[in-house]
Parts: structure tokens; C-alpha cells; sequence
């Protein structure tokens, strides 16, 4: 059986596909002010594809409030001497990227993408590709940064809980929402951490192209976030009477891409350089426990969502009316207020 890019030919039944042998995966090391986060992942083996971002990411970054040592900043390039120039040029190409997370993701949150592949599943006999695999490995914060640090277990719980909230799918006009399930503390993380799959609600409502996504989280710093997120796509067939799509699951089984998607997983790992380790120790202290929930019930996303405006709205309203209390108080000259007490 021949495994090839070309489509020469349509499938006139169920085929198995073959995609990146992961046992050939080299090692991706990012670092970021210290922070080491490495994982296992082939070489981008699928066209490109803007609707999913594909780049390579620097082996270091500065986080973005890192002190800017350029040499002469406070001068105009025009007015150094060519010695001035030459220093400062040399110290820009030098100089590590910062990390800038300022592309805006869902509402409330900024990311930026440090690194994107995407791997080609291949039918046997000329049936081209059949399914593909991305992979997306994104910094996220959110803003304003919510109080308490995300290395706290149930801030972060709750940091997850509200990105999947504030993210949705529109069909017609309905609102459809992602929820975690199948949820997985890896423990193995010097940090807390969690895999799970993002789950739309509702799916044969949408489109049978909305498969399973996967995402891997943890911090790096107490208001940084790391997302490793993976997703697979497959090529529906309508039915020969055109009223439905093929069941796909018969026709290309998902489970090579879930065992490349796991095996990527599986090969994450993350040192935390030292002041994010003192963060971690800090934002645990006192804490009786540290370790995120083992099982994530199902969660009424609309009811969340509705709850959690209902909250905001009534801490507003309590906090404007502690403003006009504080603006209506009347104020006495020294030793006015205590005598007119006195009197009474």
C-alpha cells in the first residue's frame, strides 16, 4: 500500500491512513526567561494553511516587562557616530525576541503564537490526504490579570473555566460553547498542569467538521499561561443521496491522530526557572491543598457565564454605591464633627 501525497483516485470504501512517524520527532526546546518547556513533534509534513498559524519558534525569550539595555536608546539613530551605530546594531541582532502577547484571543484575553506545525494523514493507493493534525503552542494573559497568582491550583481551574466560557461558535445565531472533559492533572509537571479535551456542546447542531481539540495548560509566571493546543480534521463524504454525511468515524478512523495528539502530550515537560519557582512556592503557601481537581463535573456554560455577569454586576453596583457614600459624607473642620457629637 502506497502512502502518498498525491490524490489520483476517490476511496470507494473505509481506508486506513498513515501519518508522521513520531518515533523520528525531534526535540522542540523553548525557553522563556529561564523557563524551559520542551516536547517531542515531527516536521511539518502539510501545506500551509493560513487559517492555522505555522512558524517556528526562537529557542529564548525575554518576558515583555524585561529591562531594555540597548546601548544610546535615549539618542535618534540619526545622530550616532558610525561606532555608536555599530554597538547599538550589534546588540539588536543579538538581543533575544520579547514576548509581547498582545494578538487579542478570546474577549479579555491576549496570546501570542510561538510556534505552529501541522501534519498530513494519507490514504493508501493515490486517496491523497484524508485527515490533518495542528499543533499550536500559544502564551496567554489575560486583562486585566484576575487576582491571585495562576501556580494557585484553583485560580487556575477557574483561568481555564473562563477562557472556554468567553470562547464560542456561532451558527445561524445560536452561541455554541467548549467544555473540558475528559480532564487530566498531569502530575508529573513541577507545576499545576492539565490536559484536556475541549469538547463543543451541542456538536451535531454545528457542523460534523468540528472534531475534538486538545489543550495542555500550565503557568510559567503568576499571570502567564502556556497553551499547547491540538486538533485534528478529516475529509467528510455526503451520502450517495446527498442527505447526510458519511458516518466518518467508519471511513477514516480517528485514531491515528488521537495517538499522535497523545504522544505529543505525553512528551511535554517544563523546568521552571528560579523566580517562577519562588512564585510557585509563594502563591502555595499555606495552601492544605495544591493539587487540581481530579474530575471536572459537566458545567451549564450559559448558566456560568449568566452567573458570573450577575456577580460582576452586583460587585459593581456595591462598589459605586461605596463611591457616593464616600462622596455624600459630609466633612467638618478638626474638632467640628467630635463637638457637634458632644451636643447631642
Amino acid at each position: 500500500m502506497f502512502y502518498v501525497p498525491l490524490k489520483l483516485r476517490e476511496r470507494n470504501g473505509p481506508t486506513p491512513t498513515k501519518g508522521p512517524d513520531f518515533s523520528k520527532a525531534k526535540p522542540l526546546r523553548i525557553n522563556i526567561a529561564g523557563t524551559e518547556i520542551s516536547l517531542r513533534a515531527p516536521k511539518n509534513s502539510s501545506p500551509i494553511d493560513y487559517a492555522y498559524p505555522r512558524q517556528e519558534a526562537a529557542p529564548y525569550y525575554d518576558l515583555p516587562d524585561a529591562p531594555d539595555h540597548t546601548p544610546y536608546k535615549d539618542k535618534w539613530y540619526c545622530d550616532l557616530t558610525d561606532e555608536e551605530r555599530k554597538e547599538q546594531d550589534q546588540y539588536n541582532m543579538a538581543k533575544p525576541p520579547r514576548l509581547r502577547i498582545q494578538n487579542d484571543g478570546a474577549p479579555g484575553w491576549n496570546i501570542q503564537v510561538l510556534t505552529g506545525r501541522a501534519w498530513d494523514f494519507y490514504g493508501p493507493w493515490f486517496s491523497g490526504a484524508l485527515a490533518t493534525v495542528h499543533m499550536t503552542l500559544l502564551v496567554t494573559r489575560e486583562v486585566p490579570h484576575r487576582t491571585g497568582s495562576y501556580f494557585n491550583p484553583r485560580v487556575l481551574e477557574m483561568a481555564v473555566m473562563d477562557h472556554l466560557a468567553e470562547g464560542f461558535t456561532m451558527r445561524g445565531q445560536q452561541e455554541y460553547w467548549s467544555t473540558p472533559e475528559e480532564w487530566q492533572p498531569l502530575d508529573r509537571f513541577p507545576c499545576p498542569a492539565v490536559s484536556y479535551i475541549s469538547r463543543i456542546q451541542d456538536k451535531p447542531m454545528i457542523s460534523p467538521d468540528y472534531e475534538d481539540e486538545y489543550e495542555v495548560v500550565f503557568p510559567i509566571r503568576d499571570d502567564i499561561l502556556i497553551r499547547i493546543h491540538l486538533e485534528f480534521r478529516r475529509k467528510h463524504r455526503w451520502l450517495p443521496d446527498g442527505s447526510d454525511f458519511e458516518d466518518i468515524e467508519k471511513w477514516t478512523s480517528s485514531e491515528p491522530m488521537r495517538t499522535l495528539i497523545k504522544q505529543i502530550i505525553d512528551s511535554v515537560e517544563v523546568k521552571l526557572s528560579p523566580e517562577s519557582q519562588a512564585q510557585l512556592e509563594r502563591a502555595q503557601a499555606g495552601l492544605t491543598d495544591t493539587a487540581l481537581t481530579k474530575d471536572f463535573a459537566p458545567i451549564d456554560i450559559e448558566a456560568y457565564r449568566r452567573n458570573k455577569a450577575e456577580l460582576a454586576e452586583a460587585a459593581q453596583r456595591q462598589a459605586d454605591a461605596e463611591t457616593t457614600e464616600k462622596e455624600i459624607q459630609p466633612e467638618f473642620p478638626d474638632g467640628i464633627e467630635q463637638d457637634a457629637g458632644k451636643g447631642a
